[in-house]
């Protein structure tokens, strides 16, 4: 880990700890080779998924980097859709 990455984490814990509430945090974490792993920050961890966090969040970590899911597969690639031209092959 550069000293970049560790400074921001570092900010993200603090924002964690001044936004307290009972939402679980994971974090998907994206590596420059292209794969993904997703960390979840434990039982004790939690946040309030407040207007404010989330913008505080995004000013940190980039715009559309927050997101809020009841799906336990939030993080997973989405399923390619095949689709046929009118007239052609289904």
């Amino acid at each position: 880990m550069n000293a970049e990455t560790g400074q921001t984490l570092g900010r993200f814990q603090a924002l964690v700890r001044a936004h307290p509430g009972k939402t679980p945090l994971l974090m998907c974490l994206r590596y420059p080779a292209g794969h993904k792993v997703v960390v979840g920050a434990g039982r004790m961890v939690g946040v309030a998924p407040t207007a404010e966090f989330v913008a505080e969040a995004e000013k940190l970590l980039g715009r559309n980097s927050v997101r809020f899911s009841v799906r336990p597969d939030v993080f997973k690639n989405p399923h390619r859709r095949r689709y046929s031209r009118p007239g052609g092959p289904s």
